[in-house]
């Protein structure tokens, strides 16, 4: 709809309300030369002698476009003596009046006023989401003149304030006593709740005194509930904190899932380590009362009270390090209660909160990353009590320490990237995971539309840990594909029933990835079907290892066919480097396979002659050189590439772990059986005309 459409609609809905002789379009106002015309003008007569409501139709664009007529409506009503001016949109409708008395200050009303109406004095509801976004966008744009850029960092909190002082009906001079006025609020919401920091939000702050400035004929306590959740949804979890920092939730419809899939119960204590803004902890109050979050940044934890207070929920929230207060607290003896209070000793501690002994049901989205040896990653005595070396990464402790808080019966559910589910350095996690706890179910984020603010290089998972006191024999997989709202929420349902594929595990440390378990288990039925005998691929080669690391010092260019022997990168072809060798380095020869490991993984080659394979390669040797080249057609082929291509690891950088090649299974052949395969290969590579002995250049299919 065009603008012009636009204002023909609004036109037609004054003349609805208040009768077509009431409204006129576009009338010239103003004197000595100063020509005013405000897009539509309402009278209160017949006779249009009476202005009423001066209306402008603004697309609110731009902060320029904003402010030029806001302005530009206050000029039309005080140049006319209209008691009611209103900009309007296509997604706004913004009706006020202007108090002449004090300043040309704006008084909100929330519809289109009936002739004769007297504006309402005191502040009002909200109306709307858009007002409320409108006054958000109105507040950068006063912030920007003053030089501010970053709004989002304090503004939750700050308005924070401006709602206790709604709630208690307290009236706050912004030109006399305002800092003591604020403290005061500080002090209503801390006896309300005993975590909030008021440090973290200054009251010598432009930010705070513009929020009290643009809202201050607002009333957010006495706004709608429907309203006030569209603003914690939609602005704070929305565009708001996209375009200006950080977002400290689980995703609204990421954290309902988890939620629904631990399955609470009425009574039920609900633990959240890393709570950051709340949205899970809210979500589980729609169950339970007893909800306690943890998290180390006040200022977030602040913003959390805030949605609580404004939402209506309820809840123990308290700022401190879940790893530090866990360790301190592993060798007290507390009761089951939820409700967390302080140390009854005396010093330091006696200011600490501490953590009920177990929790019924725990939601986890921790913080990712931290490398311990960049001196990002869990204290030395985190890591100490884990007892499992220095590589322990942040999120793992958060996961480790919280399995340690499950009660008997209980069930915690937790976000994890997903390489947590096949790297080496997590097998000490996924052991204790299938051995002390039932891993009920793993759902497998393949793409990361659902969590827009982290890199989509970077994919997750959930999984579903029951603590029924038996070791994990199988579990239920999902892999969800399309990274949408709906694929997800049938993955939780297929988990909660058991209604996925089952996953049988194979041991402690073992891969939990279900995209390749499930892709080997689809191979391995395949090969089942088509061949009598099968066996992993380790079991046939007479040896798998890696190939020769080089530095760029250690290989030169082939030159000498007669002494150089060549040094096969992944990228490179065959006859294009050369290195030394000794005794220790790995060769391969025509008996060898070579599979791509790193960069362009499941890559296969067959040498004819001795060559020195990068690091990026496995060697895989053989008896003889017709088992190396039907193995390596084999490898080649769609049933060889299909269980190579399950193991993939890496959004950057796509690599096979080398102790995963001897997982591929294949065939078993009798003497007579290779011979045959053998000169069909051959026929296939002829005509292929492979000269660089690259089998994946090769069709294999029908051979197998």
């Amino acid at each position: 709809m065009t603008e012009h459409e636009a204002l023909i609609e609004v036109q037609r809905a004054l003349e609805e309300k208040y009768g077509a002789s009431r409204v006129i379009r576009e009338p010239a106002l103003g004197e000595s030369g100063i020509s005013l015309r405000p897009d539509l003008l309402v009278f209160k007569d017949e006779e249009r002698t009476i202005p009423f409501l001066a209306i402008e139709y603004s697309s609110l664009s731009t902060p320029h476009r904003r402010t030029e007529d806001i302005e530009q409506v206050r000029r039309y009503v005080e140049k006319t003596g209209a008691p009611f001016g209103a900009i309007v949109s296509e997604d706004l409708l913004y009706i006020f009046r202007i108090d002449q008395n004090d300043e040309l200050i704006e008084v909100p009303v929330s519809e289109y006023p009936d002739i004769g109406d007297e504006p309402s004095a005191g502040p009002q509801p909200i109306g709307s989401h858009e007002i409320f976004e409108f006054l958000v966008a109105r507040i950068r744009d006063q912030l920007r003149v003053r030089g501010h850029q970053q709004v989002s960092k304090e503004f939750a909190q700050q308005l924070y304030r401006k709602y206790e002082a709604d709630r208690e009906s307290f009236t706050v001079d912004i030109k006399g006593s305002f800092e003591k006025d604020i403290v005061s609020l500080d002090e209503s919401i801390q006896q309300r709740h005993e975590s909030y920091a008021p440090d973290e939000a200054p009251i010598d702050s432009h930010v705070l005194r513009t929020v009290f400035s643009v809202f201050s004929n607002y009333d957010l306590a006495s706004t709608s509930l429907d309203i006030r959740r569209k603003i914690v949804d939609e602005t704070f979890m929305g565009d708001f904190f996209d375009r200006e920092g950080e977002k400290f939730t689980t995703p609204p419809e990421v954290a309902k899932r988890l939620v629904e899939l631990l399955d609470i119960a009425d009574g039920d204590s609900v633990l959240d380590p890393a709570s950051g803004w709340g949205y899970t902890l809210r979500a589980a109050n729609e169950y339970t009362d007893e909800v306690v979050g943890v998290e180390l940044n006040r200022g977030v934890n602040n913003t959390a009270l805030f949605f609580n207070d404004l939402l209506g929920k309820s809840g123990t929230y308290v700022t401190a390090d879940f790893l530090e207060m866990a360790l301190r607290e592993d060798s007290q003896a507390l009761n089951k209660s939820t409700t967390l209070s302080t140390f009854a000793g005396d010093g330091e501690d006696s200011t600490r909160p501490h953590l009920a002994a177990e929790f019924d049901r725990i939601v986890l989205d921790p913080p990712f990353g931290g490398r311990p040896e960049l001196g990002g990653g869990p204290s030395e005595e985190v890591l100490e009590y884990i007892d499992e070396g220095k590589r322990v990464q942040l999120h793992e402790a958060f996961l480790s320490l919280a399995l340690d808080r499950l009660a008997d019966g209980g069930r915690l559910v937790a976000i994890v990237p997903t390489i947590s589910l096949v790297a080496v350095r997590s097998a000490w996690l996924r052991k204790k995971v299938v051995q002390d706890y039932n891993l009920r179910g793993i759902i497998e984020l393949s793409d990361a539309k659902l969590f827009p603010y982290l890199d989509s290089r970077f994919s997750l998972s959930v999984i579903v840990v029951d603590n029924h006191g038996e070791p994990t024999n199988e579990f239920t997989g999902v892999v969800c594909d399309e990274g949408s709202e709906d694929e997800l929420s049938q993955a939780v349902a297929q988990v909660k029933n058991n209604e996925g594929q089952r996953i049988p595990v194979k041991g402690g440390s073992e891969s939990l990835l279900p995209s390749e378990l499930l892709g080997m288990e689809e191979a391995q039925r395949a090969l089942h079907d088509r061949f009598d005998n099968v066996a992993p691929l380790e079991e046939v080669a007479t040896q798998i290892e890696g190939g020769a690391r080089r530095s760029g010092e250690e290989v030169e260019p082939y030159e000498d066919p007669s002494s150089d022997i060549s040094y096969l990168k992944l990228s490179a072809d065959l006859y294009e480097w050369t290195t030394r060798i000794n005794d220790d380095t790995p060769v391969a020869d025509s008996t060898d396979v070579l599979i791509g490991l790193k960069g362009t993984p499941g890559k296969v080659y067959h040498p004819g002659e001795k060559v020195v394979a990068s690091s990026n390669w496995a060697i895989i040797r053989f008896d003889s050189e017709a088992e190396a080249a039907v193995y390596a057609a084999y490898l080649a082929s769609q049933m060889g590439q299909q269980q190579i291509e399950s193991m993939g690891r890496g959004a950057t950088i796509q690599y096979i772990p080398l102790r995963r090649v001897g997982d591929v299974i294949v065939p078993l052949y009798s003497d007579s059986e290779l011979k045959d395969l053998v000169e069909e290969v051959q026929k296939r590579r002829d005509e292929y005309h492979d000269e660089q002995r690259d089998y994946t250049a090769v069709d294999f299919e029908g051979v197998f």
